[in-house]
């Protein structure tokens, strides 16, 4: 998943709407989700240049 809305996000991962949005802008304000505004649409998508992002996908594609 590249960018994504909180609709598409919600149905993903089986979360509500409002918990959802609090998780994202919690990772917004640690930098590691970027909230794109489009009219009332808000489109979130992970800051892959983030060394912490990096190490996540590392650990996670590695299976450790």
């Amino acid at each position: 998943m590249g960018e994504a809305n909180i609709t598409r996000i919600t149905k993903k991962t089986r979360t509500s709407y409002t918990m959802a949005r609090e998780y994202l802008e919690e990772l917004a304000r640690a930098g590691l989700v970027e909230e794109i505004k489009i009219g009332r649409q808000r489109i979130y998508r992970i800051v892959w240049s983030d060394t912490r992002i990096r190490i996540l996908r590392t650990l996670i594609e590695s299976g450790g």
